[in-house]
Formats: C-alpha cells, sequence, structure tokens
C-alpha cells in the first residue's frame, strides 16, 4: 500500500504519549514520503516578535496565542511553515484540504542583522495572507521516508483524524490533544 495523496490533512494521534507524545498535522504525502508538524510544543528559542514586522495581515483569533511552534526534528532552525485557513490563502499557498494551506520559507538568522525569512528561490520574503487570517507559525517538520508513515498506521501506532480549523487554529496548543483525544474516544 502506497502512502495515498489524501491522507494529507488529517491530523495524527497516538493514543501512548509516552510513546508519541503531541497532535500532528500531515501536510504532505507522497510516494516519496510524509511530512508533519506538531500542534503542541512551542519552539524553546525562536519566539513571536522575530516574525511581526514580516507579518502583512492581522490574525483573526482574537485571543491567540502568539508563539512559534516546534513543529519536529528536521529544519528546527531554518525551515519555516506557515499553516493557515485557506480562506486566507494567496497564490503562493499550498492547499492541503478545503480547510488549511501552508506557505514554505526558510528562515535565515545573521549575527547582528534582523532575521530574513526567504522564499523558496531564496529571494527575501514577507508572509502575506489575506487580512484577518486564522494562522500559526512552525518552524521544523518530522520526515517519515517512503512508506514508513503507513507502516506505523498500519501497524496501529497513529490514529488518523480528519484535522479541522477548530482544533489546529482556535484551540490552545495545550488542549489541542486532548480535544482530537475526544473526537476517538
Amino acid at each position: 500500500m502506497h502512502t495515498e495523496t489524501h491522507m494529507a490533512g488529517t491530523l495524527l494521534l497516538c493514543r501512548d504519549e509516552t510513546q508519541e507524545p503531541g497532535l500532528w498535522f500531515l501536510f504532505h504525502c507522497g510516494p516519496e514520503g510524509a511530512l508533519a508538524v506538531d500542534l503542541t510544543r512551542a519552539h524553546p528559542e525562536i519566539g513571536y516578535k522575530a516574525f511581526e514586522q514580516s507579518l502583512s495581515f492581522e490574525d483573526s483569533r482574537p485571543d491567540s496565542e502568539k508563539i512559534v511552534l516546534l513543529g519536529g526534528p528536521e529544519r528546527m532552525d531554518n525551515g519555516l511553515l506557515v499553516l493557515h485557513d485557506t480562506a486566507s490563502a494567496t497564490p503562493d499557498s499550498y492547499r492541503v484540504n478545503d480547510n488549511l494551506s501552508f506557505l514554505s520559507y526558510n528562515y535565515v538568522r545573521i549575527d547582528g542583522k534582523p532575521p530574513a525569512i526567504l522564499t523558496d528561490e531564496n529571494r527575501p520574503g514577507r508572509i502575506t495572507l489575506k487580512p484577518r487570517a486564522a494562522f500559526l507559525i512552525v518552524m521544523g517538520f518530522r520526515l517519515w521516508e517512503g512508506e514508513a508513515l503507513t507502516q506505523e498506521i498500519e501497524n496501529g501506532l497513529w490514529t488518523t483524524l480528519p484535522a479541522s480549523s477548530e482544533i489546529v487554529f482556535y484551540t490552545p496548543r495545550a488542549q489541542r490533544r486532548t480535544k482530537a483525544l475526544t473526537l476517538i474516544n
């Protein structure tokens, strides 16, 4: 069985938090592998203030947490993903499903200068979405090569759930895993 692209846009949850903590959003699947980000952990080194001047829109969530998430162990220092609602998408957004899209950037830190956000073509960039967007800023991701994730799902390690804007954007990060667990119990 191949990892299918229709799995993109789902949440991955392991009921045993000691084995696999967090709540993972699967944003890409293909024959080469799968990519996901953890929606529950704050980045220990990179703060939200580093991005405020790069945002060209307002957050639509009135009580949103102003944090950067640590998405996973791969590229956690320079791999920047902005997960956002599809209604706020721009032509540069990658659509994951009907509700969620993302932007991909490189985050560059140079001593003595403010951090820079670069596009995939290494051009200077700004995080641009339509006004009043619901979004999360995530540094890093988790990678499963080939069919490794499919095998882990078949072996019962992961439960997959549809990703909703309610859990992703409107549930505080510390409560996202618990809320997802209520959907499968």
